[in-house]
């Protein structure tokens, strides 16, 4: 007997292939009703939770619901890093500082003349915010400052003097900057009009009348620039008086030849949140600023605030160092030398400070720390900078002012 696929009828072969096809058409149509009827059931019922069970049931899946950003995107929470004026990292334009974190195998960490170890008091760095009280309930100082209208206008006016009455714009500049009437930009552009005044008037030897913050002299018989720096009028290094008169060779000056000298005493104010060094000569009650330098600080807040001395014998040209972590000595001239060309070693007068030792001001062989967070708690400042200070901070009258 053949079979019905050996017959050759074309009959039951046709009617073997529907029977086939009929069955699958029925079990999908079951299927799209069943898929209706529940996805109508799921529309009336909605999602209760945000959590999706997939069939495993040691796993899930997130089902974003809410397409709003969590947490602070403020712009202006305060974890800014633009540093004003084009310098890199520090403080944000709003006037707040820069939080660099410090690597924990201590990368970032270079050690400071021998002495003391700094003592970091805290283990973070402050991290300023939109408020402007502490949890103290004290103002904050690295809270954004507002310039008020009339500070505005009073800084464009000095602007505009810059030119045409230069020791007037000078005075009015320095007021607004040592008594915080700017806000953070403000600020920048008034220390870098003040720098520019600067090397006008004082780093020149050109003299303007009626100036009270320099005098003209005339070397007498017997007399050197060491001798004239240690006049007891005259509260500068030597190094200042070849700088500003611009003598090449100080071993060749002659006979009545006239030098201008500086008058009065030099001081220091550390902006911590602003990352600078304000240089200000005091002549009685007149203070000017001569430059304004950005600087680098201590890692993790280490550098202390307060009032400072240049500690006594503690100015040093090109010294010689001993890296007290590591025991690595580096000689005089050594370009790899962290300390650089120069150090004035400080020491705290306020009674929140004054047990404070190991904290200077000196040069750095690392010019990417500049406004940066990177130092064991000393001052760093460039190489022509740094010079610049320490001709003119001396151990008698100077004094060093670092705010937070």
């Amino acid at each position: 007997m053949a079979l019905a696929s050996q017959s050759g009828s074309p009959v039951s072969r046709r009617n073997m292939y529907r029977r086939r096809r009929r069955r699958p058409g029925r079990f999908i149509a079951f299927l799209v009703i069943v898929t209706i009827l529940g996805g109508t059931w799921y529309m009336w019922s909605g999602p209760e939770d945000t959590m999706a069970t997939t069939s495993d049931p040691g796993s899930t899946t997130d089902l974003t619901l809410d397409l709003e950003p969590t947490g602070n995107t403020d712009p202006n929470d305060g974890r800014g890093s633009t540093f004003e004026s084009g310098r890199i990292g520090g403080s944000a334009n709003t006037g707040s500082s820069t939080a660099n974190t410090e690597l924990a195998d201590g990368s970032f960490i270079t050690s400071e003349p021998e002495g003391n170890t700094p003592t970091e008091a805290s283990t973070t760095a402050p991290t300023p915010g939109s408020g402007t009280t502490t949890s103290a309930g004290e103002p904050d100082p690295m809270a954004p400052v507002e310039t008020t209208n009339a500070a505005s206008e009073q800084l464009l006016g000095a602007l505009t003097m810059v030119e045409t009455d230069p020791m007037e714009a000078r005075r009015q500049l320095s007021d607004l900057v040592m008594e915080g009437m700017l806000g953070s930009n403000d600020r920048a552009a008034a220390r870098a009009a003040l720098t520019r005044l600067g090397a006008d008037l004082f780093y020149t030897p050109n003299m303007m009348p009626g100036d009270p913050f320099v005098r003209r002299y005339l070397i007498q018989g017997g007399d050197s620039l060491d001798r004239i720096a240690r006049q007891s009028d005259v509260h500068v290094e030597w190094g200042m008086i070849q700088d500003i008169n611009m003598i090449r060779d100080p071993a060749r000056i002659r006979l009545g030849q006239a030098l201008k000298l500086p008058v009065g005493v030099f001081h220091a104010h550390v902006s911590k949140s602003d990352f600078t060094l304000d240089l200000y000569l005091s002549n009685g009650e007149d203070e000017v600023i001569i430059a304004s330098y950005p600087v680098g600080l201590g890692a993790l807040n280490g550098t202390p605030t307060g009032r400072f001395k240049v500690r006594s014998n503690s100015k040093l040209k090109n010294p010689q160092w001993k890296n007290p972590r590591t025991g690595e000595f580096f000689l005089p001239d050594d370009p790899s030398n962290p300390i650089g060309e120069r150090w004035i070693g400080l020491q705290g007068i306020d009674p929140s400070n004054e047990g404070l030792l190991g904290y200077g001001i000196h040069g750095t062989v690392e010019p990417d720390s500049i406004g940066a967070n990177q130092s064991m708690g000393c001052i760093r400042l460039l190489g022509p900078d740094v010079e610049r200070v320490y001709d003119a901070l001396t151990t008698e009258g100077s004094m060093i002012t670092i705010s937070p």
